[in-house]
């Protein structure tokens, strides 16, 4: 687990009163099952700022992450890669699913060393 999490990417992004959080490790090529996992020591923090993000849990926050994982796979021209989600934090609502993925997008291209030509949602900036 050491040697993957040497490879962690973090990114922040930031809108006014919102903020988030994201880190992810790089597990290899996608073979079969889920495309992202969680380590025994996978920090979640999110503070919903509207009613529907309220009810969300992981599964509705890991959609936009998945978004982010295979856009930058397809713009790359790789095949979707498997990811260890570190950590996740933030101040987001339901407006907010765009940063998040377009924080995966950057991970993403991050790890295949392309420079992809995408700019952040609006209002949002990469701190």
């Amino acid at each position: 687990m050491a040697a993957v999490l040497e490879k962690q990417i973090d990114i922040r992004m930031k809108a006014s009163e919102r903020w988030l959080e994201l880190s992810m490790a790089p597990l290899g090529e996608h073979e079969a099952g889920p495309y992202l996992y969680y380590p025994n020591q996978f920090h979640l923090d999110i503070e919903p700022t509207d009613e529907l993000s309220r009810d969300y849990t992981l599964h509705n926050w890991e959609s936009g992450i998945l978004s982010g994982v295979f856009y930058a796979s397809r713009k790359c021209k790789q095949v979707p890669m498997n990811w260890l989600i570190v950590r996740l934090e933030g101040r987001l609502g339901s407006e907010s699913m765009d940063a998040l993925a377009h924080a995966a997008t950057v991970i993403v291209a991050k790890e295949a060393g392309v420079k992809l030509n995408i700019a952040s949602p609006p209002g949002w900036i990469e701190e």
